[in-house]
């Protein structure tokens, strides 16, 4: 049982779709996701390398990839940018 307040932010690519804490927690717990973007030719050198195994890991048969999935392929070529000043000012 946490006996203070807590607010937890979460930022990301991907859309927001599952509760990280118990129902108990979330009686207790503020959490806000804040979806973010990705620009893959603004990385540097060791994210690159990072983000390539992930594209690779995402390289599967096209029939069994997740709307997520090409989503975030797309955005290899594509850079996304979902973020939005109003939604940090609710806080």
């Amino acid at each position: 049982m946490i006996n203070k307040n807590l607010v937890i932010f979460a930022t990301g690519a991907s859309p927001y779709k599952e509760k990280s804490f118990t129902s108990e927690e979330q009686k207790q717990v503020k959490d806000s996701y804040i979806r973010g973007g990705f620009n893959y030719s603004r990385l540097n050198f060791t994210n690159i390398v990072l983000m390539s195994f992930f594209k690779w890991s995402l390289l599967k048969p096209k029939e069994k990839r997740t709307p997520d999935e090409i989503g975030m392929l797309a955005s290899y070529d594509h850079p996304v940018d979902y973020t939005k000043k109003e939604i940090v000012k609710k806080f």
